[in-house]
């Protein structure tokens, strides 16, 4: 979390950190394990030639590197609500992220959306948030509990109204 400091201002405060689901770890996962176990299957066929032993070791090196990319851009793709702005820090792979930010004086609603028998059994889904400025709606996509962010983003947008309305009075 060290990581995301320098995102925050002076005078804000975290209130949640989220990601993705875990769930969606099982898709790469699944295929790297399954790599591995053709890898190991066709093995002796690979040993009997010389250069057999150095296919195979590659082919282990690149499906676990596989895995670990998944988990790293997994890891680092968050969602980041804090008391005046939600922040989307999208990492597309290693080297390339984008970073979006939306003010929550400019949330107009938000609702979540649990939609299959997986999201219901694994509490995952989208929060969507409708924008007051332009009309346009963002997801927080496949998020754990989207029901207790919506009810976080809720929350804080009453505090940024009231803040708002104290410095009116």
């Amino acid at each position: 979390m060290n990581y995301l400091n320098y995102e925050l201002g002076p005078d804000e405060k975290l209130i949640l950190l989220t990601r993705q689901h875990r769930i969606v770890l099982a898709q790469p996962l699944i295929k790297a394990l399954l790599l591995i176990i053709i890898a190991v299957i066709i093995s002796p066929k690979l040993l009997e030639f010389s250069w057999g032993i150095l296919l195979l070791l590659f082919w282990i090196i690149a499906s676990i590197a596989y895995a670990v990319h998944y988990f790293l851009v997994w890891r680092l793709n968050c969602y980041i609500i804090t008391n005046q702005r939600i922040i989307d820090i999208n990492q597309i792979n290693l080297f390339r992220r984008i970073v979006a930010e939306v003010d929550l004086g400019n949330i107009q609603e938000a609702v979540y959306e649990i939609s299959g028998p997986l999201e219901t059994l694994f509490n995952f889904g989208t929060v969507k948030i409708k924008l007051a400025t332009t009309q346009s709606m963002i997801g927080l996509e496949k998020i754990s509990n989207p029901q207790e962010v919506r009810d976080i983003l809720s929350e804080a947008r009453k505090g940024i109204k009231r803040n708002l309305d104290e410095i009116e009075d």
